[in-house]
């Protein structure tokens, strides 16, 4: 990703590692999959990568879920690399809100032979 400086990068893989999850991204990354809506734009990019790096799928298809575009779209491209490189990503689960209309009713008339043309009154 261009906007992501790769030694801080490295520095919260090196965190991480050590068990370090002091940092917003560390303790993102450290926690269930949420969206990253809670952090700073450059602390959840800097997260969506080491995810990517990672390969922590669960975290990405959060960070998917986001109100923020600029996280989305991270997400998704990180998401893309990974299906790019082989990883298997399951399908995301979907919501379960949503609405359908269900079963119509719907009245078929007779069909009616016209002798005629028809009248205008």
């Amino acid at each position: 990703m261009s906007g992501v400086d790769l030694s801080a990068v490295a520095a919260l893989l090196a965190n991480l590692e050590a068990g370090d999850h002091s940092t917003p991204a560390a303790g993102w990354l450290g926690a269930d999959p949420v969206t990253p809506d809670t952090l700073e734009l450059s602390d959840a990019l800097l997260a969506i990568e080491a995810a990517r790096r990672m390969g922590m799928v669960p975290h990405l298809q959060a960070a998917k879920a986001s109100s923020a575009k600029a996280i989305r779209k991270a997400a998704a491209k990180a998401m893309h690399s990974l299906v790019a490189s082989g990883v298997d990503v399951p399908e995301a689960p979907k919501s379960g809100g949503g609405w359908s209309m269900g079963a119509e009713q719907r009245d078929v008339p007779l069909p009616v032979g016209l002798i005629g043309l028809p009248q205008g009154d």
